[in-house]
């Protein structure tokens, strides 16, 4: 039929129209239908499902009033001058601070993973050795922590494996699946496609016009009948295919969006369990913060109403628990109100008493009660019959105590027990104590001298036992004989053991050679027969014999006591001698000399003439210092001033004092010059002290150290050229700004800055009268100043 159009071209492979209204799909998608009616779009080259619509994107221009309201972008420059201020590097600074437990010191970590140590005052980088036990705890402590985690971390990896390994074998499992469903399909397709092919081959040939001459039913209606038959065997074929291919596409569907589920399901579970935890550990803490918050708050209620109770209570009863603080206190009734208030000013009780005046009051009046209370004490105990020591008994018995050597000199036992009671209680004066002190020390001389003489006796009778010793013999061989006997081991020096053996050797030997003539006289009475003066001359000679070597005895023991008295002994009596007849430091030895001779204290002394005139020197240096001094005292009272002069009426009346009288002499011409000599020495010591105290001024003064060092650093980095524009580097770092400015502002430091700072000290109102070698000095100082040094926070 010529009125009938052309039927559409077919649509290509995979193609299929998108509804009305919605965009079509990207190149390889195909829409498909799950077993519950939801399309989902599935790419086999890529073997990818999705529930989401695969469009093509398209992007529509934003509007012109947002092109507007947009800023232009940065210039290029200013962008490459940013990206170069991100890569400098940064200033190091603290980032983790860890206190050391127990110490004061922290360990600070910086930026730039440097660590060091620092205790406020000090900064180090290496372990001190006073907290490297406690480092050492904490790094333990510190790696266990780390180990722990990694081997949670592991055991997380692990766990994390496991399950991916199970998901790649699920996948593999469903691709493999996958894949053998495809290729069914693939074949089954291409068996539609083909079905499909003849089949539109047929519908063309049907909506084809027929022709004028021909007729259908003469063409062979029995041909139609057979072609009939195989349409429906075709059609019957298709639809198995058709229907074998949606339940396959349906099992899909199905099992992935049951395998959504399960992982969507495992993933909800995993973040409840977290969340959980998280609420559960929330819980915790903020039960913990309001223990916390309830525990103060129940402290402060307590506190506030104890403070509430204070504050209510009447003027008498407030004074009565002030007094009761005091006495818990342990108060000092003796002590000022500044010095005890430290102790209760923290109490609530304290601000019981509103005014401060009354506290006061209070203290005072609580001290005096304190104090009648102790002297009532005193006075009981005195009453109750308790036997008052004799101090001079309590004295002697501290020496007896503390004094075993007859060297001690009394200036250190005075000394180490000077505050002992029974050196305080005794003796008006110092002099009555050390004269007790040098009597006892005599006693214990002669004590130990008549000690050492009874050792030497039972020694002499421990010799007289040993049959065996004869004239000849040495120490060294016989004295291991002894070795174990106590009247051996008694004598402490091997010297005096030595000495004692010997005497008794020569005691033997004149003992042997008197013994014949005694045998001989003996033997032969009746001849020889002596007459009566004979006999008491003989007698005579034997009692002058004892008596001399009695003598000898005691010479001996006289000179070891006064040995042991020791040197230092006869220095202080001599001193003593001294100090009593000399009194003039001009004064020469030969003139002193007979004056000194009629005292014991120098006929008697341990010391040589050597050491007795060096003591006199001694003397006379001290005695003129003394007097020096005190002429030097008159000086600055006279002219206290390094400006001052040495006028006229000045030195006559240093001339008149007393002091200057016994050091110069009279008042003529030499006496004049000696004065003048004197304090001009004195005004040139006096301004090297003053100069010295001046330095130690600007040493001392942190204005001028800090600034000043500011300054200098600023001049040398001002010479060296650093910091130098001409170099193009601008937009620093706001610290290098800052170091800038520091530098500026150190370089305006003058000297009348310096002069402001120091004009209010003694040491710089010295020199008024030399204000330009004073800013001469300054200038000098600062000058010689060092720049300071980095410091671990400071970048070079």
């Amino acid at each position: 039929m010529a009125g009938v159009p052309p039927p559409p071209p077919p649509f290509p492979q995979g193609f299929r129209p998108p509804p009305p209204g919605l965009p079509p799909l990207q190149p390889g998608w195909t829409e498909h239908r799950a077993p519950a009616g939801q399309p989902y779009w599935f790419n086999p080259s890529t073997n990818v499902s999705t529930y989401t619509r695969p469009t093509i994107p398209f992007h529509f221009p934003p509007p012109p009033h947002q092109l507007q309201q947009h800023p232009p972008p940065p210039p290029p420059a200013a962008v490459v001058k940013e990206k170069e201020r991100e890569k400098k590097d940064k200033k190091e600074k603290p980032k983790l601070k860890v206190p050391i437990p127990g110490t004061d010191w922290i360990q600070v970590t910086t930026n730039k993973g440097n660590v060091f140590w620092t205790d406020k005052t000090r900064s180090v980088w290496t372990v001190p050795d006073e907290i490297k036990e406690q480092v050492e705890k904490m790094d333990r402590e510190r790696e266990e922590e780390a180990a722990k985690e990694k081997e949670r971390e592991k055991g997380k990896n692990l766990k994390r494996e496991r399950e991916e390994e199970e998901e790649e074998h699920a996948n593999g499992e469903e691709k493999k699946k996958q894949a053998q469903d495809d290729d069914e399909e693939e074949e089954e397709k291409g068996t539609l496609d083909i079905q499909v092919g003849e089949g539109e081959s047929e519908l063309k040939e049907q909506q084809e016009p027929p022709t004028e001459s021909g007729d259908p039913e003469e063409d062979g209606g029995e041909e139609g009948g057979g072609e009939g038959e195989v349409e429906k065997k075709k059609k019957k074929k298709r639809k198995t295919v058709v229907r074998e291919i949606e339940e396959m596409e349906a099992d899909e569907a199905w099992q992935r969006e049951i395998a959504g589920q399960m992982a969507e399901q495992a993933e909800r579970e995993e973040r409840e369990r977290e969340s959980l935890i998280a609420a559960q550990a929330q819980s915790q803490e903020v039960q913990q913060r309001r223990q916390k918050e309830e525990e103060e708050n129940r402290k402060r209620e307590e506190e506030g109403r104890r403070l509430a109770a204070i504050n209510e209570v009447s003027r008498e009863e407030a004074s009565a628990m002030f007094k009761i603080m005091l006495s818990e206190k342990d108060i000092q009734p003796m002590a000022p109100w500044d010095m005890e208030l430290p102790k209760f000013v923290n109490d609530p009780r304290y601000s019981a008493v509103k005014l401060g005046k009354d506290r006061r009051d209070l203290f005072d009046e609580f001290c005096k009660e304190k104090i009648r209370a102790q002297r009532a004490a005193k006075k009981a105990a005195a009453e109750a019959g308790a036997p008052k020591a004799d101090p001079l008994e309590a004295y002697r018995a501290l020496l007896s105590s503390v004094v075993t050597s007859t060297r001690t000199h009394f200036s250190d036992f005075k000394k180490a027990h000077g505050k002992d009671p029974r050196f305080r209680e005794f003796g008006k004066t110092e002099g009555e104590k050390e004269k007790v002190f040098k009597g006892f020390l005599r006693e214990l001389g002669e004590k130990k001298r008549k000690e050492m003489e009874r050792l030497e006796g039972e020694f002499e009778v421990m010799l007289n036992e040993d049959r065996g010793l004869k004239i000849g013999d040495k120490w060294t061989e016989v004295k291991t004989r002894f070795a174990k006997d106590k009247r051996y081991i008694a004598i402490p020096s091997s010297s005096q053991k030595e000495t004692l053996f010997n005497q008794f050797l020569s005691k033997l030997s004149s003992s042997s050679n008197t013994a014949p003539t005694t045998i001989t006289t003996s033997t032969t009475p009746s001849t020889n027969t002596l007459s009566k003066a004979e006999r008491a001359a003989a007698s005579l000679r034997e009692r002058e014999e004892q008596v001399r070597v009695e003598k000898e005895r005691n010479a001996r023991s006289a000179r070891n006591a006064k040995g042991l008295l020791g040197r230092e002994e006869g220095e202080r009596e001599f001193k003593s001698l001294l100090i009593d007849l000399v009194r003039d430091h001009e004064a020469r030895w030969n003139e002193v000399l007979p004056a000194l001779s009629k005292d014991s204290r120098f006929t008697d002394s341990p010391l040589s003439s050597h050491d007795q005139r060096r003591l006199f020197d001694l003397h006379l240096t001290s005695l003129y210092d003394r007097r020096l001094g005190q002429v030097e005292g008159l000086f600055h009272e006279r002219t206290p001033s390094l400006d001052s002069k040495l006028g006229e009426e000045v030195l006559e009346g240093l001339l008149e004092e007393q002091a200057v009288v016994r050091l110069v002499g009279g008042k003529d011409g030499a006496a004049e010059k000696k004065v003048e000599g004197l304090w001009k020495t004195w005004m040139r010591k006096r301004e090297t002290k003053a100069r010295g105290e001046f330095e130690d001024l600007l040493r001392e003064s942190p204005v001028v150290q800090h600034w000043g060092r500011l300054r200098k650093k600023a001049v040398e980095d001002e010479e060296k050229g650093e910091g130098n524009k001409a170099k193009g580097v601008e937009d620093e770092e706001a610290e290098d700004e800052d170091m800038i400015d520091i530098g500026e502002m150190a370089k305006q430091v003058d000297i009348k800055a310096v002069h402001a700072v120091l004009k209010h000290d003694k040491r710089y109102l010295v020199y008024d009268h030399k204000p330009e070698e004073r800013n001469k000095w300054i200038e000098d100082y600062l000058s010689n100043l060092s720049a300071p040094t980095l410091t671990v926070h400071q970048r070079e």
